[in-house]
């Protein structure tokens, strides 16, 4: 009827800004602002004045209307039904609906939710029917003669509790049918959200699974491996075959056989060489020539292959070329008489040079298998063709010595044996050699000082905050696992 409408404010007038000077100098002009703002806002409470007038007059004109009609029936009544409105004004206050005297007392009955209210109907048939025998009499005698005090022949007759103990009956045996049914909805609904509960559980159990093993492919496809500094690379994880192992060991047996036959090949070579050209040297600077051959020989040539880091072995036999007999060549440029010649050839032994034995940088493990056996030294030269001259009266050890040059020999070692394995608890457990020392429990134990770690992950790489969240990851999955009680129950019951 009233409805709730604002009031607008004492500068929202669109008047004021029409005054001269208002822009330039509001303060000077502030009373004329407020005087058209109280103006507008007089105006808009006379308006909302005319609505709410306006309104009371409709509903008084609504009301006045009601008002004559009541009274044109009213008038009606008294003209065409005297006698029944005398009947109704003796009708007395008591008589009324709710204000009956002659209903049962509240206070006299034990529930108060079984008492009722006798409408006027039921209270004029009854006071017209006639009211039911007294049987106190007999009442009297069953007490006097049979001693049973609960007896009341009048209640047996008519009760007026009858009904209302038959209906307390109903009540009962209802409300157990609901009870009944309630306990029943109940455990369906803990067996449906057990059942519901358990199949969350295998669901998440199998999406952790799932996630997992993702995560150990993200991991693993993360990880960055060095590039090695020999040939063989490592396979992959999860790629290693034995096959490929297998292969390799051979792989690098054979690099080391074809080290010895290579060495074997230069030999010869160097052989035929100097076989097939020191026949035509006879001048002097073929011997020139001659000893910077035998200085190039007795370098030292040896081969390194790009094999993988292993324990190093004993190295292989290094061989140098040897050269041969250079007495015929002598002999052709400064010969000699017969009677040098024919004197017997004395030729010293030559003394073989010990070879300072390698130092093995690791000791070999016991696993790896033996080096193959080292090379034997290449022979001597074969002796001049049966066509040559007679040997020369040159002295016999300048070309034993140039023999000597280029034969190098190593000695043979035996591999050292593997160190002993340092025994741990578990084998001196085994074996028995061990001894327990009495523990005293008065003196208190020592405090273990734990060191806690940094978390500078600013310090670490991908792959260690890779792995530091999935560490993380499980171990908050495993402390949100929980079980209800009725889980925790049973399995108490089955342990």
């Amino acid at each position: 009827m009233f409805p709730a409408k604002p009031v607008i404010s004492l500068d929202a007038h669109p008047g004021s800004r029409l005054i001269t000077g208002m822009c330039t100098n509001p303060i000077e002009k502030i009373a004329t602002n407020r005087t058209i703002g109280l103006l507008a806002q007089a105006e808009c409470l006379t308006y909302y004045a005319y609505e709410i007038f306006q309104d009371i007059s409709n509903s008084c004109t609504e009301l006045f209307q009601r008002v004559d009609e009541l009274k044109e029936r009213t008038t009606f009544l008294r003209r065409n039904f005297p006698d029944q409105l005398t009947k109704f004004k003796n009708i007395g206050t008591s008589t009324s609906h709710g204000t009956n005297s002659h209903c049962v007392d509240k206070e006299t009955l034990s529930d108060f939710q079984f008492s009722l209210e006798i409408s006027n109907l039921v209270f004029e048939m009854a006071s017209d029917a006639s009211p039911p025998p007294d049987f106190t009499e007999f009442t009297e005698l069953a007490h006097t003669i049979q001693g049973n005090q609960n007896v009341d022949f009048n209640l047996l007759y008519s009760d007026p509790d009858y009904y209302r103990r038959n209906y307390i009956k109903e009540l009962q045996r209802q409300i157990k049918i609901e009870q009944e049914a309630q306990r029943a909805a109940a455990s369906e609904q803990k067996q449906k959200e057990k059942e519901e509960k358990r199949l969350n559980a295998e669901t998440k159990k199998n999406r952790q699974k799932k996630t997992q093993s993702e995560q150990i492919v993200v991991f693993d496809s993360n990880i960055t491996f060095k590039l090695p500094t020999s040939m063989q690379r490592p396979p992959l994880p999860g790629h290693v075959k034995h096959s490929e192992i297998i292969n390799v060991q051979q792989k690098i047996s054979l690099e080391t056989q074809t080290d010895a036959s290579i060495l074997q090949e230069l030999d010869l070579k160097a052989q035929e060489f100097k076989e097939t050209h020191m026949k035509q040297m006879t001048t002097t600077a073929s011997l020139e020539a001659l000893d910077a051959l035998e200085q190039f020989a007795t370098k030292d040539f040896t081969f390194q292959t790009t094999t993988p880091k292993r324990p190093a072995a004993p190295k292989p036999t290094v061989s140098t070329f040897s050269l041969p007999d250079v007495s015929n060549i002598s002999q052709i440029s400064n010969p000699q008489p017969k009677a040098e010649q024919e004197q017997p050839k004395t030729t010293s032994l030559p003394q073989i040079p010990e070879v300072s034995k390698p130092k093995p940088s690791a000791p070999p493990p016991p696993v790896a298998a033996a080096p193959p056996p080292p090379p034997p030294p290449p022979s001597l030269p074969p002796p001049p063709p049966s066509d040559a001259p007679a040997p020369s009266s040159r002295p016999a050890n300048k070309p034993d010595a140039s023999m000597l040059l280029g034969v190098k020999l190593n000695k043979q070692t035996t591999p050292r044996p593997a160190p002993a394995k340092q025994q741990t608890h578990l084998d001196l457990i085994k074996s028995g050699n061990f001894k327990l020392k009495k523990v005293d429990n008065n003196t208190p134990r020592p405090q273990i000082n734990v060191p806690q770690e940094k978390d500078d992950t600013d310090s670490l790489s991908i792959q260690d905050l890779l792995q530091k969240a999935a560490q993380i990851r499980d171990a908050v999955k495993c402390s949100d696992s929980s079980d209800d009680d009725d889980e925790k129950s049973s399995d108490s019951e089955s342990w």
